[in-house]
């Protein structure tokens, strides 16, 4: 597909979106948690004010107010050198993140590890998934536990 048809698509998606947005069939909480592929590249301002009641003044303030432009950058994908990483790691990726390309840089790189990348999930696991999250942390910490009892 030609870049130019690919735009036209994304454009008829987010006008849509819109659409939906400000007749209610769309919740904006969802949307940011899990947003569609063609969002990836929105303004998230552009999005609050398709939200009924959410003006200028609201999509401003809620953008000024959350930490997630600070909270970014801090948080960096994990660094390079693992090394002082001595306790055992239980990691769960959404299949759909970006950051469940990290996995084999775990398995590597850390001494006792275990991934875990769960399909069609994106990024908000524990929000999406959280029955299944707390079943997998209660097997980990299980076996982790078994595991460290017999090597005393």
């Amino acid at each position: 597909m030609d870049a130019l048809e690919r735009a036209n698509k994304i454009r008829t998606a987010r006008a849509q979106l819109k659409r939906d947005l400000k007749a209610g069939k769309v919740s904006i909480h969802q949307l940011l948690l899990k947003p569609p592929s063609y969002l990836e590249t929105a303004k998230v301002f552009d999005m609050l004010l398709a939200v009924p009641k959410y003006g200028r003044v609201k999509a401003n303030k809620i953008l000024q107010t959350t930490t997630i432009a600070e909270d970014i950058p801090r948080s960096a994908t994990i660094a390079a050198d693992l090394s002082a990483v001595r306790c055992p790691v239980f990691a769960i990726f959404g299949g759909d993140s970006g950051l469940a390309a990290q996995v084999p840089h775990f398995e590597t790189h850390l001494e006792s590890c275990r991934c875990v990348v769960l399909p069609d999930q994106g990024h908000s696991v524990l929000v999406e998934r959280t029955e299944e999250v707390i079943e997998l942390v209660s097997g980990w910490v299980r076996d982790t536990a078994r595991t460290r009892t017999r090597v005393r």
